[in-house]
């Protein structure tokens, strides 16, 4: 009893509080720490998902352009630039050939292809003199896009 009457309190450890109650306390924080380093490494593999997703959809429908051949003209000053455009599992490959002034970089626009075939196609340019060139193809394409007789004063003559 104590001096007020009342019975005597033991001092008994609590969970949570004390030398007896550590490893209970312990339990509580490591299982805060894990939640935070789980929710940190989720929020981090979702951000990493976003972007891995955001560069992959914004190459969709980019079209590749490769550079075939390119067959100067006698006088060197023009070529017939041969190139290949890929644009993925919608769009059919096609192959074009284009007559740029020598050593001009190739780009989708400019200059504008004269000859376009459906697929992946060898063509074999020949200049036959200054204003004329001769294309054939290996194999022989079967859907043609574009075929002109003539770029500017220079004359196409398909075999």
């Amino acid at each position: 009893m104590t001096s007020d009457g009342g019975a005597e309190r033991r001092d008994v450890p609590r969970s949570g509080y004390g030398d007896g109650g550590c490893e209970g306390g312990g339990v509580t924080m490591r299982k805060r720490l894990s939640v935070g380093v789980f929710i940190v490494a989720l929020f981090g593999l979702i951000g990493g998902a976003f972007l891995y997703l955001d560069s992959a959809f914004s190459k969709f429908g980019e079209c590749r352009i490769l550079h075939l051949t390119s067959t100067p003209s006698p006088d060197g000053s023009k070529s017939v630039i041969t190139f290949r455009k890929e644009c993925g599992a919608t769009v059919p490959d096609s192959t074009h050939a284009s007559i740029a002034s020598t050593g001009a970089s190739l780009s989708p626009a400019a200059p504008p292809p004269f000859f376009s075939v459906r697929g992946n196609q060898n063509v074999v340019a020949a200049w036959s003199g200054e204003h004329a060139v001769r294309i054939g193809l290996i194999p022989g394409g079967d859907t043609f896009y574009k075929r002109e007789r003539s770029v500017g004063d220079i004359k196409i003559e398909y075999e």
